[in-house]
């Protein structure tokens, strides 16, 4: 069985299959990381197709060859992260009506209140 490095680096070499063994191997750990997060488990498998097409574009980066694992783990949880952000609504200040009226002492004047 080749080593993490070994793949990585026949990856670089344009092997794609080895990038697809990486693939294989980290699947169910990236799904579940961004599943934890997401809690959705289809959402989940989403975030970290996402976190693969990343690792692949990035995979030069990657100094660490043997840290592949962890490393599309943290990826996947960070695409899981942008996903939930993404899907906060966004609450307009002018749907919240005007702001109270405080009186000079403080105080909220009597409509406000």
């Amino acid at each position: 069985m080749r080593s993490d490095a070994e793949l990585v680096e026949a990856a670089l070499r344009g092997e794609r299959e080895s990038f697809g063994m990486l693939v294989h191997r980290y699947r169910r750990a990236a799904c579940a990381a961004a599943t934890d997060v997401l809690g959705d488990p289809h959402a989940g498998q989403d975030a970290a197709q996402d976190a693969f097409v990343a690792a692949y574009e990035k995979l030069a980066g990657l100094r660490k060859r043997s840290a592949f694992g962890a490393w599309v783990v943290r990826i996947a949880r960070r695409r899981a992260l942008d996903m939930v952000r993404r899907q906060r609504p966004m609450v307009s200040l002018e749907s919240q009506g005007d702001p109270a009226d405080y009186r000079n002492d403080g105080q909220l004047d009597e409509q406000s209140r």
